[in-house]
C-alpha cells in the first residue's frame, strides 16, 4: 500500500509523498487557519523529503497544524510519546509508525473518504 522507494530512484525515501497523500485526505475543518493557509505549500515541500528525519519532521508540522478538537480523545495520552519518537525518528519503520498512529487518532469525521 505504501509507496515507499519510487521506480528509477535508485532505492531512494519516497515517504513525503504519502504524507501529502495523508494531509489532503484530512479535512480542511480539523486544520487551524495559519495551517489551512500554507497547506498546498506543505504538500508541496513533502515531496521533497528525502529520509527518516524528514519525514517525521513534516509529521510533526501535519500534527501541529490539526486543530485539538479533530483528534480522538486518547490522542492526549500518546502525543507527548509520539512527539519524542517524531523527535528521534532515524527509520523508516518508526516513521511509519508514526504515520500510523498520527492518521488514526484523527476523528474519523475529519478523514475524507472515511
Amino acid at each position: 500500500m505504501f509507496g515507499w522507494t519510487v521506480p528509477g530512484n535508485r532505492g531512494g525515501f519516497f515517504m513525503g509523498g504519502f504524507i501529502g497523500q495523508l494531509t489532503n485526505n484530512i479535512s480542511d475543518d480539523a486544520l487551524t487557519s495559519t495551517f489551512k493557509k500554507s497547506k498546498g505549500d506543505f504538500i508541496s515541500k513533502t515531496g521533497n523529503v528525502k529520509d527518516a528525519s524528514g519525514a517525521a519532521s513534516a509529521l510533526q508540522t501535519l500534527e501541529g497544524g490539526l486543530l485539538p478538537p479533530a483528534m480522538d480523545a486518547g490522542w492526549g495520552s500518546l502525543k507527548n510519546k509520539w512527539m519524542k519518537d517524531a523527535k528521534t525518528a532515524t527509520t523508516l519503520k518508526t516513521v511509519a509508525g508514526l504515520t500510523g498512529t498520527l492518521e488514526s487518532n484523527v476523528g474519523s469525521k475529519y478523514l475524507k473518504g472515511d
